[in-house]
């Protein structure tokens, strides 16, 4: 909320360092990033987290965010097929995102 990004980033890498098994506290850690815009530093945590919540859509549409903006295109793709068989309605969104190739937002 203050925008101190790094701060942010900080506390939830420690925690994602301390639990390493931890999905909230890796997903805590993707939010950071995506605030900060740091989209090719999400793409390890996004992948770790594909494979620990392989069901969970917004850990999958956090694979497919950071993939496409992060210049990860096969992860954007992992995460999409596997949205594709956990919420099929939020997939076709996924897609037109993917399709798309947005422009990568920028921090203000």
């Amino acid at each position: 909320q203050a925008g101190d990004f790094d701060a942010a980033i900080s506390l939830h890498g420690q925690a994602s360092d301390q639990v390493p098994n931890s999905i909230n506290s890796r997903m805590s850690l993707l939010v950071s990033l995506q605030l900060a815009t740091r989209f090719e530093d999400m793409t390890d945590h996004a992948r770790w987290l594909l494979k620990a919540a392989p069901d969970d859509p917004q850990a999958l549409r956090f694979s497919i965010q950071s993939g496409v903006w992060g210049g990860d295109p096969e992860l954007a793709e992992a995460g999409y097929r596997a949205l594709l068989k956990a919420d099929p309605r939020q997939a076709q969104a996924a897609r037109r995102f993917i399709d798309s190739e947005p422009p990568v937002p920028r921090r203000r």
